[in-house]
């Protein structure tokens, strides 16, 4: 199993089983179910964030596997550096407009596109307004249609992207201003990288994206508290059930100490009672002979 697409994944565990003609995948924590001639079919039919495969040997029917894509997932974590100021907290690339603009257009500071990251991120890009409404892109991976008439038309606040990055530039500029993207060299005054990062705390990259790391965290923490409430319960009412079963096994097998003591002071009254009985008739049966004499 491989992980194929992590804003997919989910929290629950899968059953895999085979009848002999298709293999189902169930998701334990709804019962829902998918089902396939073959392992890779049912993975990508069920697109749960991984894939599957039969590395060795051969499935029979009958067969059942338990899958945990996520079970083990922080398991490998570790920190990677020590020093703070290895963190990569500024962007890659920054951005800035021309001191002799006149317009009164700005450009915005800009934001990474989703990864994989484009191999000419960083590579120096130039936005030249031929006119009013329209401007030129020129630089390293920049398609020749963006610096050609009739130019790239201009809208204020819209995307500008290229390269894996977005800018906008707003505002009311005229022909000649220039802006440029380049790489963030040193990485001064820059915590976007930073605030990015913290916002993935909050992001919707979970469960098909559902859920947030946080939300789904809290998800697999009230699932264990859950499951370990159910086990406790179950537990007590276990051990309830061992109890009375002793107890009942000791009121048919067991010795009740008391009620021995009680018998056996039973049994020496009723031990006296008779040697008294005996000796008054051995006294009678004596006088008796006694008179007879």
């Amino acid at each position: 199993m491989t992980s194929t697409a992590a804003s997919d994944l989910t929290t629950s565990d899968y059953q895999l089983a085979y009848d002999g003609v298709n293999y189902t995948l169930t998701r334990l924590s709804d019962g829902t179910s998918w089902s396939a001639a073959s392992v890779a079919a049912v993975a990508t039919s069920a697109g749960q964030g991984f894939d599957l495969a039969i590395t060795s040997g051969t499935t029979n029917a009958g067969d059942v596997f338990k899958i945990e894509p996520t079970r083990m997932g922080s398991a490998g974590m570790s920190v990677a550096i020590t020093d703070p100021r290895e963190i990569a907290a500024a962007a890659p690339f920054r951005t800035a407009a021309a001191l002799d603009n006149s317009g009164t257009a700005k450009i915005s500071a800009g934001s990474v596109d989703t990864p994989p990251p484009n191999p000419n991120l960083q590579q120096p890009v130039m936005i030249a307004f031929t006119d009013p409404t329209h401007f030129s892109v020129t630089g390293t991976g920049i398609p020749a249609s963006a610096s050609a008439p009739p130019y790239v038309p201009y809208t204020s606040g819209a995307d500008i992207s290229y390269n894996g990055w977005t800018v906008q530039i707003t505002g009311a500029a005229v022909a000649g201003d220039t802006f440029t993207v380049s790489a963030n060299t040193g990485g001064t005054a820059d915590s976007r990288n930073a605030v990015a990062l913290a916002a993935l705390q909050t992001k919707s990259t979970m469960i098909g994206g559902t859920a947030s790391y946080q939300e789904a965290y809290a998800q697999l923490v009230s699932e264990v508290g859950n499951k370990a409430s159910e086990v406790s319960s179950m537990a007590t009412s276990q051990q309830a059930a061992a109890d009375q079963a002793d107890s009942a096994r000791k009121s048919v097998s067991g010795v009740n100490l008391d009620e021995e003591a009680a018998n056996l002071i039973k049994y020496q009254q009723a031990y006296q009672a008779s040697a008294k009985v005996i000796s008054i008739a051995s006294k009678l049966f004596d006088q008796i002979l006694a008179l007879g004499q």
